[in-house]
């Protein structure tokens, strides 16, 4: 047992007329279930806004002050996203302060992000805009269903295109009784990483299976139909160039749509459809959640249904 679990356990906090960030950070990190290196980012966060109300002499912050600290931030030349790490960060403290009775008010509700510079701007697709995609496949044909199987795994499980690329048909398995395709993450030596498939795309990918035919399992999962590379493994280029096709079709494509899109949709749709940062973090494979905050805690895997939630969002 770490030493904030036995300091959480032996001493309950009691509600104080003042915010002390620093007293309630222990308790709070106890609580959170998430990575070291999620726990460290918040853990930072906090203590340089703790150390921020200090130097201010504020006991009581409201939401005007964060505000104030917000535009602080900006003048001392933090950048756009790294001040949208450090709001979210702050909301998820207060958010569990005011649910533990601890201060009588979150002071982050309605404050608003940062708009992120258009550079660093990832255009995420629409429900209308996914479907309209999803229309443009000729699922009479095996490139169709290929196709389409394809489009409908990355929309509904952030899937990087390097992780399709190499998977094998041996990589669908199961995962605590539901369907999932195991995925060799970045960074990862082996393909140890579980995708959830939700029924849509295990339909799709069936479909897809069977209009293939008879194929080794140690084949690749998604394979080229063309005469010079038949039975090959399709390259990160081959699938870009699919998904590339597909929004151009559909009339979706801009300068800042493509197969990368998908993964931000996804990472989008779990977020509005009530996903949390953690559960967000852990299908996408971020290494630190400040990854995961570009796109605005706290179940394991096992519980995380994100790909059902993601899919019944987009296709029920």
């Amino acid at each position: 047992m770490n030493n904030a679990i036995k300091l959480y356990e032996s001493m309950p906090l009691q509600r104080s007329n003042d915010v002390d960030l620093e007293k309630w950070l222990p308790y709070f990190l106890a609580e959170l279930d998430a990575a070291e290196s999620t726990k460290k980012t918040y853990a930072r966060i906090i203590r340089i806004f703790s150390r921020y109300l200090k130097e201010n002499d504020i006991t009581l912050p409201h939401k005007t002050d964060l505000i104030v600290y917000k535009e602080h931030l900006k003048a001392s030349g933090k950048s756009a996203n790294t001040i949208q790490n450090y709001i979210i960060g702050i909301k998820q403290i207060f958010k569990w302060a005011l649910d533990k009775n601890l201060y009588h008010e979150d002071i982050t509700k309605g404050v608003k992000g940062v708009k992120l510079p258009k550079e660093h701007q990832r255009d995420a697709l629409t429900k209308a805009q996914v479907q309209a995609v999803a229309k443009t496949f000729d699922r009479s044909t095996l490139k169709g269903k290929r196709d389409y199987a394809l489009f409908i795994l990355m929309v509904t499980t952030g899937a990087r295109t390097i992780e399709l690329v190499r998977a094998d048909i041996a990589d669908i398995g199961s995962y605590y009784g539901e369907g999932a395709l195991f995925v060799q993450g970045k960074g990862m030596i082996d393909k140890s990483r579980p995708l959830k498939i939700a029924f849509t795309t295990e339909q799709a990918l069936k479909d897809y299976l069977a209009a293939r035919g008879n194929a080794d399992d140690s084949a690749p999962l998604f394979a080229s139909i063309s005469n010079q590379n038949k039975g090959g493994r399709l390259s990160t280029r081959s699938i870009r160039s699919i998904i590339q096709d597909a929004l151009e079709k559909s009339i979706v494509k801009t300068k800042r749509t493509s197969a990368h899109s998908l993964r931000h949709t996804f990472a989008t749709e779990n977020l509005l459809a009530g996903g949390t940062l953690q559960e967000t973090q852990n299908v996408l494979g971020h290494a630190s959640i400040s990854t995961t905050m570009k796109y605005t805690h706290n179940h394991q895997r096992q519980n995380n249904n994100s790909e059902s939630r993601v899919a019944d969002a987009l296709f029920s």
